[in-house]
């Protein structure tokens, strides 16, 4: 699959010694391979450009238009906000890239929709792509979940180390248990 990255993004992400790339092929490992057709790609652009598209929007799913494949657009700047300081994008790094992946999971759910079903409502095609990245979404937390608390940990270190408050990092943590503990549950075999 290609993956395009406009250019001012990928001065960004060389700045932030970040590649986008590898992280968005990882994270496409848990995207089954008949949901993306050989002439699907994906685009990492800054914000938004069209009209259709609300500005803090994540991602977008375009389908088939002027001979050019299905794709989806990823929004850097939402996915990944106060990206201008190499430090903090690090310490944050692996917890961003949860919305990564569920912005990823979203969208290649909107395709999957749009190449097995037609004339879905709006309403009903958000169902259908949340329903998809759900479907997802808890394997992908569960292998990643290590590495989650890991950076937990050590932004409890930071905040501890310059004597700040843990309010918003335990907020965070405490949906992020939440949500560990729903993917767990999700992944469990069921009886009989």
């Amino acid at each position: 699959m290609r993956i395009e990255i406009v250019d001012n993004i990928e001065l960004k992400v060389k700045k932030l010694n970040f590649n986008i790339v590898d992280s968005i092929e990882k994270i496409l490992q848990y995207v089954p391979k008949e949901d993306v057709c050989s002439d699907f790609y994906i685009i990492v652009a800054d914000l938004p450009v069209h009209k259709s598209i609300p500005g803090g929007s994540l991602g977008a799913y375009f389908g088939v238009r002027n001979k050019r494949g299905a794709h989806i657009e990823l929004y850097f700047e939402n996915i990944f906000p106060n990206s201008e300081d190499p430090d903090k994008f690090r310490d944050m790094f692996v917890i961003l890239q949860l919305s990564l992946a569920r912005t990823i999971f979203h969208e290649i759910g909107h395709h999957v929709q749009s190449i097995r079903t037609h004339g879905v409502t709006q309403k009903r095609s958000e169902e259908y792509a949340d329903h998809y990245r759900d479907s997802l979404w808890s394997k992908f937390l569960c292998n990643n979940a290590q590495a989650v608390n890991d950076c937990f940990q050590h932004l409890e270190g930071i905040a501890l180390s310059k004597g700040l408050r843990l309010d918003v990092i335990n907020k965070m943590r405490s949906g992020w248990t939440r949500d560990w503990e729903k993917a767990k549950i999700s992944l469990e075999p069921k009886p009989g």
